[in-house]
C-alpha cells in the first residue's frame, strides 16, 4: 500500500477536519432530542413514533457506511467525503423547512446517509497518512477527546436554541456547522488514496466485505469495541433511573455525576495518547479490558451487597469510563491496521457492525424489567467477561498483513 507523505501541519489540518465532521455527526443525531415534545405537538405525531426517529437515524447511518467504503476505493476518499457532506446539507435543509412528519423523516434519512461518509472515512483518511499503528492510535485517542464533548454539548445547545427561538433553530445551527465543515474540507482536504481501484461492482463489494469479516483479528477488536459501546449506551440510557430514582439525587446532582463519567472517558483517551509513547498498543488494550472487568466486579458487589452505597458505584463508574477511553481508540486502531489494502471497506464495515451490535444490545437491555443498578452490573460483567475472553483466546502474535 502506497502511503501519502504529509507534513505535521497537514496532519493537524486533517485531524481538525475529521474532528469537526465527527462532532457534526453526533450533533445532528442528538441536538433536537430536547425539542421532541415541541415537534410532536407541531406535527400532531405520536410521541413514540417521533422518538423512534432517533433510532431511525442510527439504523440508516450504520448501513450507509457499507456503501461509502467501496465507493472511496474506486473514486477516492476526498470526493466521497465531500459528497456525503453535501447530501447531509440537503437533508438538513429539508428538515429545517419540513411542514410534515414525513418531510422531517426524509430530511433525517438524508442527513444520516450523508454523514455516514465523513464519519466512516475519517479514520480511514488518518490511516492513509499515518502508517505507524502506534502513532495512529495516539491520534485517534486525542481525536476522541473532542468527539466525546459532542453528545454532552448537543442536547444543551439544542435545548437553549429551542427555548430562545424555535426547534428549527437547532437545524439552522446544524446547517451553519455543515457548510463550515464542507468549506473547510473543500479547501484543505487532499486526496489520500494514491492507488484507487479500477472497477466497482456489487459482487466485488460483497466479496471484499466477506474477506474482511473472515479476519479473526478484525472480528476480535470490532467486538471488543462493540461490547464497550453497548455498555456505554446502556449506561447513558439507565443512568437517570439509577441516580435519580434509585439514589434519589436531584437533576443537578445527577448532571454533575454524569459529567464526571464523561470526564474520565476523556481522561482515559488522553492518558492512552500519552502512554502509547512508551508501551505497545496491544498492552494498552489489555490493561483497558482488565479495568473493564475490574469495574464490573466492583459494580456487581455494590449492586448485590451495598446497593445504596453511592461512593462504591462512583468508583466503579470512574474505572469503567476510564477503560472506555482506552478501549475505543486502541480497538479501532488494531482492527484497521490488520489490513494494508481496501481500508475504505474495512472502515465502513467496522462502523456498521459495531454500531448495529451496540444498538441491538442496548435496545434489549433497557426493556428488561429489573432495577437499573442490577441490570447495569450484570450487563457490565457479561460484556467485560466476553471482552476478556476475546483478549485471551485470540492473541496478537499472529497478525497477518492483507
Amino acid at each position: 500500500m502506497l502511503t501519502l507523505k504529509v507534513s505535521k501541519p497537514a496532519k493537524v489540518i486533517f485531524i481538525i477536519i475529521i474532528l469537526f465532521t465527527s462532532m457534526l455527526g453526533i450533533f445532528i443525531s442528538d441536538i433536537y432530542v430536547p425539542s421532541l415534545p415541541s415537534i410532536t405537538h407541531e406535527f400532531h405525531t405520536n410521541p413514540s413514533v417521533l422518538a423512534f426517529s432517533v433510532t431511525f437515524y442510527f439504523i440508516i447511518f450504520a448501513f450507509a457506511q457499507l456503501i461509502y467504503g467501496p465507493l472511496s476505493e474506486r473514486y477516492g476518499r476526498r470526493v466521497i467525503f465531500l459528497s456525503g457532506l453535501a447530501i447531509s446539507i440537503i437533508g438538513t435543509l429539508i428538515t429545517l423547512l419540513s411542514t410534515s412528519f414525513t418531510e422531517l423523516m426524509i430530511g433525517r434519512a438524508l442527513e444520516a446517509i450523508g454523514m455516514a461518509a465523513p464519519m466512516s472515512l475519517g479514520r480511514v483518511i488518518l490511516r492513509d497518512v499515518i502508517p505507524d499503528k502506534k502513532d495512529y492510535a495516539r491520534f485517534m485517542s486525542f481525536l476522541g477527546i473532542g468527539t466525546l464533548l459532542a453528545p454532552v454539548l448537543a442536547p444543551i445547545i439544542g435545548a437553549i436554541l429551542a427555548h430562545l427561538y424555535h426547534w428549527r433553530a437547532d437545524f439552522i445551527f446544524i446547517l451553519i456547522l455543515s457548510i463550515s465543515c464542507y468549506v473547510l474540507a473543500q479547501f484543505f482536504l487532499v486526496e489520500t488514496l494514491l492507488t484507487p481501484k479500477k472497477r466497482l461492482s456489487a459482487k466485488l463489494s460483497v466479496k471484499t466485505y466477506l474477506w474482511v469479516i473472515k479476519n479473526k483479528h478484525f472480528i476480535k477488536h470490532m467486538l471488543i469495541s462493540s461490547l464497550m459501546m453497548s455498555t456505554i449506551i446502556s449506561y447513558f440510557s439507565l443512568s437517570a433511573f439509577l441516580f435519580q430514582v434509585h439514589f434519589g439525587l436531584n437533576p443537578l446532582d445527577y448532571a454533575a455525576i454524569f459529567a464526571i463519567g464523561e470526564a474520565f472517558i476523556m481522561l482515559g483517551m488522553f492518558a492512552n495518547g500519552i502512554a502509547l509513547k512508551y508501551i505497545a498498543i496491544e498492552t494498552a488494550q489489555k490493561i483497558a479490558v482488565g479495568l473493564f472487568l475490574f469495574s464490573s466486579i466492583i459494580l456487581l458487589i455494590q449492586a448485590l451487597f451495598f446497593s445504596h452505597n453511592l461512593t462504591l458505584i462512583m468508583i466503579a463508574i470512574i474505572i469503567f469510563n476510564l477503560s472506555a477511553g482506552i478501549i475505543f481508540p486502541t480497538s479501532s486502531t488494531l482492527a484497521i491496521v490488520t489490513f494494508k489494502a481496501r481500508l475504505g471497506a474495512v472502515g465502513g464495515l467496522y462502523g456498521c457492525i459495531s454500531m448495529l451490535i451496540a444498538a441491538l444490545i442496548s435496545a434489549i437491555v433497557v426493556i428488561i424489567p429489573i432495577s437499573a443498578n442490577i441490570l447495569l452490573a450484570f450487563l457490565l460483567l457479561a460484556c467485560a467477561t466476553i471482552a476478556s475472553l476475546l483478549t485471551l483466546l485470540i492473541p496478537e502474535s499472529a497478525l497477518t498483513d492483507h
